[in-house]
This record gives structure tokens, C-alpha cells and sequence, in this order.
């Protein structure tokens, strides 16, 4: 049987691995995206190197979207966040099996089954049509549309919609970093959730927040790691003191999600995309 440590650390696992196969999808396309949307300059005129309205180019831009979708639908990506979703059930039985090696009690099936269903469901909204189109596309269209009515160059403009859509090395494009943003940061959601379930289900009383600290690790995730183990009791004084952007070795507190509390800590951790957990747990009387 694996030790408490050891399904933490495959817990870990889901988490930190869980994104990797659906990024390297979106990878795969961005070349056949861009592709499309070279075809701009075949639907906009150009007077010494300089882009100008046309009704082809509104035409363009109106099917935009359109473009977008049909792209990543002709190469797979749909599939590769079906897949992706996977490791919702995954993390399911991790948290499951850690829950009661802890001796915390047994998390409902039911339970824990309606909370991931509505996590899967946003997430793959997110992920597709509706995400895309709000955070990558509506915002890639309106820098098109400036660029055209504007007259902003043709060397120019390619150079934008680079930035957009075709990943170079050591900088991801804005379609993959918010694809890895949603992709992470849902699966760190639903471990959260169903820790913080948990917690108010089984009458726990106390988190332990576990996780690797880097050299860009928060002061107060720095603090925490190694206190391990958050009584209830000392939670408030824990999260005011990193939203008051306290001192610790050195390092000033920062990061924070507003309205963080003691009812919420297990979701929101130590602030925006944080990578640690926080752990329901049952510190018994007298220890």
C-alpha cells in the first residue's frame, strides 16, 4: 500500500503533468491556425505595404472565429481536451485514497461526482468555443480591425498575429499560455474544491499545505510549506498576515486573492495560480 506521502506526491503528479498532452495539441496547431488567418492579406488591400479596409477584409473578420474553430477542429483538438479531462477522474480517486489513508473518512461518491461534473463542464467551455472566443479571438479581431482602419503595415501586422497564435522559443503565444492557464489552474480548482468538501463534510479541522517551493515561490507559501500543518484556529491570523503583505525571511507577502478566508483557503491557497495544496486534515485533541 502506498505510504500518505507517496499518493501526495502522485497527486502532485496529476496536477503538475495532467496539462502536458493537451499543450502539445495546441502546439501542434498553431502553424495550421496561423496559416488561415495569413489569408487576411488575401482579402484586404495593400498600398505600399500598408493594410486598408475593404468589405472582403470585414468579411474576414466577421469569420473569424469560424476559422479559428474549423482549424482546431480538422486537427484534433477537441479530442485532446476530451482527453485532458481525464485526469479529473484521476484526481478523483487521488484525493479519495488520500483522504481516507489519512484517516479523514470517506468522501461520497455522489458528492464528489456533482462537483466534478459542473468543474468538467466549465472547463471545457473554457477550453473551447466560449473561452477562446472572449480571452484569444474577440481580442486578436479587434487588434486586426485597428490595424486595417489605421493602415498599420503588412510586416506589422503578421508580427501580431504571430504573437497570437505561433509559440517561439522561450515565449508561449497567447493561445497556448491561455490554454495552459485554464488547463492548470481548473485541475488545481477541483483538487481544491473537493479538499475544501471534504473538510466541511468530515469535520476536519486543519489543512496541510504541501508542495515544492522554487526561487519565485510566495513568502507566505514559503511559511506555510514548512509549517505543514494549519490549524483552523490559526488560519485567520495565517491569511491576514499574507494579505497584510507581511515579512517572511526577507520576503514580503504578495499575491493574495481577495475575500480569502478560512472557509475558502483550501481553494484559493496562497493566491493567483498558486501550485500548492492545501490538504484537509484532522488534528486530533491533545496533539
Amino acid at each position: 500500500m502506498p505510504s500518505i506521502e507517496q499518493i501526495i506526491k502522485s497527486g502532485d503528479g496529476i496536477l503538475l503533468n495532467g496539462p502536458l498532452a493537451l499543450l502539445d495539441s495546441t502546439k501542434a496547431i498553431e502553424l495550421l491556425i496561423y496559416k488561415a488567418l495569413l489569408e487576411l492579406f488575401d482579402n484586404v488591400d495593400i498600398t505600399n505595404g500598408k493594410l486598408s479596409s475593404s468589405p472582403k477584409a470585414e468579411d474576414f473578420l466577421a469569420s473569424l472565429d469560424y476559422r479559428i474553430f474549423q482549424a482546431m477542429k480538422k486537427n484534433g483538438y477537441g479530442n485532446a481536451v476530451s482527453d485532458f479531462t481525464g485526469n479529473f477522474d484521476l484526481l478523483t480517486d487521488n484525493l479519495q485514497d488520500l483522504h481516507q489513508k489519512l484517516g479523514n473518512g470517506i468522501i461520497e461518491k455522489k458528492d464528489i461526482n456533482a462537483l466534478k461534473r459542473i468543474e468538467v463542464q466549465n472547463t471545457v467551455s473554457n477550453l473551447t468555443e466560449k473561452g477562446l472566443y472572449k480571452d484569444v479571438i474577440s481580442p486578436l479581431r479587434k487588434d486586426l480591425y485597428r490595424n486595417i482602419m489605421f493602415g498599420a503595415s503588412l510586416q506589422d501586422t503578421e508580427n501580431m498575429i504571430k504573437g497570437y497564435i505561433l509559440s517561439t522559443e522561450g515565449q508561449d503565444s497567447r493561445l497556448l499560455s491561455y490554454v495552459n492557464q485554464i488547463a492548470t489552474d481548473s485541475l488545481h480548482q477541483y483538487d481544491g474544491s473537493v479538499n475544501q468538501m471534504a473538510k466541511d463534510k468530515l469535520g476536519l479541522n486543519a489543512v496541510r499545505y504541501v508542495g515544492s517551493l522554487i526561487e519565485d515561490s510566495r513568502a507566505q507559501c514559503i511559511k506555510w510549506v514548512e509549517k505543514d500543518i494549519i490549524l483552523d484556529t490559526e488560519l485567520p491570523k495565517e491569511i491576514e498576515f499574507a494579505i497584510n503583505k507581511e515579512i517572511y525571511k526577507g520576503k514580503k507577502c504578495s499575491g493574495m486573492i481577495p475575500g480569502t478566508n478560512k472557509d475558502n483557503f483550501c481553494i484559493l491557497r496562497g493566491g493567483y495560480r498558486c501550485r500548492h495544496r492545501a490538504i484537509g486534515y484532522r488534528v486530533k485533541k491533545g496533539k
